[in-house]
């Protein structure tokens, strides 16, 4: 039995833990009022220490458990991504037992996952996956390691011009659903999700009203689910021009998730706008409000963002048409000065 001592008008124990991943002893310090507390909880500390270390499972096992747990209150998406980033990334991490894993170990998988090719982003998801199931079994997840390093993504926003010409390419070709969908997610700032998941039941008067998307599950098909986030579900209001596009019955975009990211893919080849996605009209919307002096609130509102980070990240882009604007505009601001 562990032995308190008195300290003060306190009563302290020290319970040991083993050694950590360094070989160091480490201790748990237990301060309580009384002798008898202090042992006490001394005690329990120390038994739930020797439970922990019997822990029989592996990682594989236990992100497999993770996902289990999850998978009733996590978006179908998010399964489908889970059990995707378990199958292809633990071959060297998934037979080590959770309660035995090292530094070297952690950093040897992430250094093997780095020189096959996957992506900086893919292991930080890998890794955040796996910490997340290790916490779950109460396992200590602060390892001494290194991410290799990142890059910064530059996402290509359209100018007012390319809009232009992407809205004219598909009325060239009278693809109405394309149309629809651009000026959806340009001019409302929806996800290609939400633009699937609209009927004619979600128009009201000049707005639509977002409670639902459409996303692809574990047995890739497709759904339909509440919005991404609590603050995705919103009313947009969208210009006239677009409400008087929209079909009176079904659904506005009567197209796949994968019909509409190939129909655009093909536009922006076809235009030459290399690197372009349908995501990035949903950067413009942003972009624009940013631009003309739209508040940071009311972008986050109309968008459905729930805070600031993506906005600060991606969506305040300086469009090259505005940009030569505002210069000029400073540019001469300043001329008063000479």
């Amino acid at each position: 039995m562990i032995k308190a001592k008195k300290r003060g008008n306190s009563w302290h124990c020290l319970v040991y833990l083993g050694k950590d991943r360094n070989g160091k002893r480490k201790y748990a310090s237990i301060t309580a009022d009384t002798k008898r507390e202090c042992e006490l909880l001394a005690g329990q500390r120390k038994q739930g220490f020797e439970e922990k270390e019997e822990i029989d499972i592996t990682v594989s096992e236990c992100i497999k458990e993770y996902i289990e747990n999850k998978r009733v209150v996590l978006s179908p998406s998010t399964v489908r991504t889970y059990e995707t980033t378990l199958k292809n990334n633990y071959e060297v991490l998934g037979y080590k037992n959770i309660g035995k894993l090292t530094d070297n170990d952690i950093q040897k998988w992430i250094n093997n996952l780095y020189l096959n090719g996957v992506k900086v982003k893919s292991i930080k998801n890998a890794k955040a996956l796996m910490y997340s199931a290790l916490k779950m079994y109460g396992i200590d997840t602060n390892f001494n390691i290194n991410l290799p390093q990142g890059y910064v993504v530059k996402y290509r926003v359209p100018t007012d011009e390319e809009l232009q010409k992407i809205i004219d390419y598909f009325k060239e070709r009278n693809n109405q659903n394309m149309i629809v969908a651009v000026y959806l997610s340009a001019f409302g700032t929806l996800r290609r999700g939400e633009i699937c998941a609209l009927t004619s039941d979600d128009v009201v008067g000049d707005c639509v009203i977002i409670n639902k998307s459409l996303v692809v599950n574990e047995d890739y098909q497709e759904v339909i689910k509440p919005p991404k986030t609590n603050s995705s579900n919103r009313i947009v209001k969208l210009p006239q021009f677009v409400i008087d596009l929209l079909p009176e019955n079904g659904r506005l975009v009567d197209m796949t998730l994968t019909a509409i990211t190939h129909a655009f893919y093909k536009c922006a080849n076809d235009l030459g706008l290399t690197g372009m996605r349908f995501h990035d009209l949903r950067h413009y919307s942003a972009s624009i409000m940013h631009a003309i002096g739209v508040p940071d609130s009311y972008i986050m509102q109309r968008g459905g963002w729930s805070s600031d980070n993506t906005l600060k990240k991606v969506y305040r882009n300086t469009l090259t048409d505005y940009e030569d604007k505002f210069s000029e505009t400073t540019v001469n601001y300043f001329d008063k000065f000479k």
